[in-house]
């Protein structure tokens, strides 16, 4: 009896335990599911709530998108339209222009006054959205210099250029500000059969028999650096025959790609240009766009590109 009672006990004892220990086991998997239930519902609230942001970024991106877009209509407006290019250079020329981000930086200006043509190719501070505005601006103040006040000599636009920029951006020499341009800007006067030039900080190709790269001067328009050491010069190159002029800003050269990502440098295209000398500048546009966009291949545009080319011919300068 004493037997039976010990195990009658034991076997009490062992049900009490199992239920307690199932008990146990039970709470804790209550806990665990009412814990991952409302993990759950936080989760689905975070997820609504990055769902909701979301569509507030996509609506701003969009926005914005098409507030630069609108902005790109302007700037193209504001550009020489390729058929007044023409009929004031009556030439054969290309314009290869590829703007990084909608807008550009980068920016073609061109005027005929006095049987001469100048013609402006400017990378301006940045690009995108800032480039663009200073691009305006320094639309505006060629408009002035040279339709306005009829200066040609392209070391003296330069002088007034550089002179408006820093006063208009209020620069001076403890500001530290160095926004401002690099620039090409060439005369051409077909009567005298001669192209002055003028670099700040760009240079310029010429093809006459033989390719020439003509530097500019060592500074750029605006910028609070240089302020009393600037002092732009002119290069006057004559003549006799037909000459083909070639003015860019940095972004093809500086283009990054191919297997190892590297520029594609200044050398390169000055390679290039000597190529293809034997075809018409349609043709020559075409290549350095092809060569351009198989550089490029699947990497991003670094900068914004613009590389113009103009054939002078023997006829006078429209009026």
């Amino acid at each position: 009896k004493k037997i039976e009672l010990n195990t009658q006990r034991v076997i009490t004892a062992s049900v009490l335990a199992s239920f307690l220990l199932l008990m146990i086991v039970a709470g804790l998997l209550f806990n665990s599911y009412r814990l991952k239930k409302k993990a759950n519902v936080q989760l689905q609230e975070a997820f609504n709530l990055i769902e909701e942001k979301n569509k507030v970024i996509e609506k701003s991106s969009l926005m914005i998108t098409d507030s630069i877009t609108y902005a790109k209509r302007i700037q193209d407006a504001v550009l020489p339209a390729s058929k007044e290019i023409a009929d004031m250079l009556s030439d054969d020329f290309f314009i290869l222009y590829k703007p990084s981000q909608i807008v550009s930086g980068d920016f073609y200006w061109c005027s005929s006054q006095q049987q001469k043509i100048i013609f402006v190719v400017a990378d301006c501070t940045g690009h995108g959205v800032p480039g663009a505005f200073m691009s305006m601006i320094g639309n505006t103040l060629l408009n002035e210099i040279v339709n306005e006040r009829k200066i040609t000599s392209p070391d003296e636009i330069a002088k007034l250029l550089d002179q408006k920029i820093i006063h208009a951006l209020h620069q001076h020499s403890e500001s530290g500000q160095y926004d401002g341009m690099d620039i090409s800007i060439c005369c051409i006067d077909k009567e005298k059969k001669e192209v002055h030039f003028t670099g700040a900080h760009h240079s310029m190709y010429i093809y006459d028999e033989h390719l020439q790269k003509i530097k500019g001067d060592p500074y750029s328009i605006g910028g609070a650096q240089h302020l009393n050491s600037k002092k732009f010069t002119s290069r006057i190159i004559t003549y006799k025959k037909n000459i083909r002029l070639y003015l860019l800003t940095d972004g093809y050269c500086d283009q990054s790609g191919g297997e190892e990502r590297k520029r594609f440098t200044s050398r390169k295209f000055e390679n290039l240009l000597e190529e293809i000398q034997g075809r018409d500048m349609m043709q020559q546009q075409l290549q350095l766009e092809a060569t351009f966009d198989e550089l490029k291949g699947s990497t991003n545009q670094r900068d914004d590109v613009l590389v113009v080319g103009i054939a002078v011919n023997d006829e006078h300068a429209g009026a």
